[in-house]
């Protein structure tokens, strides 16, 4: 297992069994279903964004940064004190070089602290007033102009007109909006008379508040309507869903719109890193065809926890190489429990001219059915050629080889037009590539991992000194903790311990096997 704070230790040795039946059908009781001929859209893309993410040219590196298909990037200011590093003029170069579309600048973050340290009154709004005209004309300085968004406030409720100490007045904004509101269009309007071509993103709430419905109504007669919509979700994927369902409802009551929506931090602690529950959140954000940004609770620069130092690919690094490689439309998904967090979901995607459809799915353990309905012949054929691996999850800060291929084979499409696929092992922390095209005339590879077997260190023998059992860490009820395999980890495996681990390992024949050992040593 692996816990970022303590000196945990896990193993596994890997050889792995196919996480697939043989058999062109099983008898589990959850099915996924996957509709090939009901599109939902284009393929959007949008949830490979990061909060964060970028700490400098080569951190991470371009090639990690390009196979992270990057869309979105919310940072600091230039020279901003929030934190070391993550400079936008300096960031958005390599961003933008390596397939990214725009850097958000957190403004706000000119300031120490958070909530951050602006004076309260007047004062502190003629301070602001001033660092905001230093960062448009740096911005309107910089050859990549075009790729910036201003957001000028974050968390307003919690911050400048929230009721701390560095608030405007001890008011909050969602009581009484009118000191708010009032700041909003002069920063707004000082903006857009010094970079008349600038996007400025807000209100960039924590949460959807209904509030937020009365700052539209403001903007729009004011004519100081932002040209992206933000705020934050970090709670539920089915939160992602109704929230902007609900801010879709009020463009077409208010008559704007419809704008870009950017959920510019998503995600909790527990969420991040691993692949099956991250599957989840990025198929809300696709589904709402809007962009999201990882939120930031652990290391400045790694992708929010997709990058071991600063060249090596982990476990989720794979899954949004994976979500990146999509293309054409995405389809209709309908899962075991449509919305219901930590249940099996996914997303799926046809490109008609690559003749080719990408599923990626993952979040429960046990058995489960992937079924494929109208699986176009004159596109596919009679018989079709079918891949399926699992990213598995590699903790916070292990790097992870290319995804485990369980199963490359060639299976005869239904009378119906329809294809089932029986998974009998899904690991819930693991998500599933599967891949569908025409079948070919040559030979398929089979499975690349045969057996597999993991042994916690909480249940192994040991002896010495020091030795410790810490959890339980990250679950669903205390998502504010990382995640960790079986929910705890073991310590005391430090320089000068004496502490001995003993492993029972039991493997189905004698020969040689891969073993991977999941530890913190840093």
């Amino acid at each position: 297992m692996v816990q970022r704070r303590t000196l945990p230790l896990a193993l596994a040795a890997v050889l792995a069994a196919c996480a697939l039946s043989p058999s062109a059908a099983s008898a589990a009781t959850d099915t996924l279903t996957v509709d090939l001929g009901a599109s939902t859209g284009a393929f959007h893309g949008g949830a490979a964004g990061s909060l964060y993410g970028v700490y400098g040219p080569g951190v991470p590196s371009d090639a990690v940064l390009a196979g992270f298909y990057p869309k979105t990037l919310s940072t600091k200011s230039q020279d901003g004190p929030q934190h070391p590093g993550a400079d936008a003029l300096e960031v958005v170069e390599p961003f933008v070089a390596n397939g990214g579309r725009d850097v958000y600048i957190y403004m706000t973050d000119v300031y120490r602290g958070f909530p951050y340290q602006r004076q309260p009154g007047q004062a502190g709004r003629d301070d602001y007033r001033t660092k905001i005209e230093a960062q448009v004309r740096q911005v309107v300085g910089s050859p990549h102009r075009d790729h910036i968004v201003y957001v000028p406030f974050n968390e307003p409720e919690g911050n400048f007109y929230g009721t701390g100490q560095h608030s405007y007045d001890k008011v909050s904004w969602l009581r009484d909006p009118r000191a708010y509101f009032e700041e909003w269009k002069q920063l707004y309007d000082l903006i857009k008379r010094l970079d008349p071509g600038a996007r400025i993103a807000g209100p960039n709430t924590s949460v959807l508040y209904d509030q937020v419905k009365g700052f539209l109504e403001y903007c729009k007669a004011n004519d100081c309507m932002p040209d992206v919509i933000t705020w934050h979700e970090l709670s539920s994927p089915d939160k992602v869903r109704n929230s902007v369902a609900k801010y879709r409802s009020w463009e077409r009551e208010l008559g704007i719109g419809p704008l870009p929506v950017n959920i510019n931090e998503y995600a909790y602690r527990y969420h991040l890193s691993v692949p099956g529950q991250m599957i989840q959140w990025i198929s809300a954000l696709e589904e709402s065809k809007v962009d999201g940004d990882l939120a930031y609770w652990n290391i400045d620069g790694n992708l929010n926890d997709s990058v071991a130092e600063a060249n090596k690919a982990n476990g989720q690094w794979w899954l949004f190489n994976a979500y990146g490689r999509m293309s054409g439309d995405t389809v209709r998904v309908t899962p075991p429990n449509p919305g219901q967090q930590y249940t099996l979901q996914g997303v799926a995607t046809v490109d008609r001219g690559k003749r080719q459809s990408r599923t990626i799915l993952g979040g429960a353990d046990g058995s489960a059915d992937v079924r494929f309905t109208n699986v176009d012949r004159g596109l596919f054929g009679d018989r079709v050629h079918v891949t399926v691996e699992e990213i598995p999850w590699t903790g916070q800060l292990g790097d992870s080889p290319a995804p485990r291929r369980l199963l490359e084979t060639v299976r005869t499409v239904a009378g119906d037009g329809s294809l089932v696929l029986p998974f009998t092992d899904l690991k819930e922390m693991s998500a599933y590539q599967v891949i569908i095209s025409p079948a070919g005339r040559g030979t398929t590879a089979g499975a690349s991992t045969r057996w597999q077997k993991t042994y916690e260190a909480e249940d192994a023998a040991h002896t010495g000194t020091g030795w410790s059992r810490n959890g339980p860490e990250g679950s669903p009820r205390n998502v504010g903790k990382f995640a960790t395999s079986n929910l705890y980890n073991v310590g005391g495996l430090r320089t000068g311990s004496d502490v001995v681990l003993t492993f029972d390992v039991e493997v189905p024949e004698a020969g040689a096997y891969d073993l991977s050992v999941f530890a913190s040593s840093y």
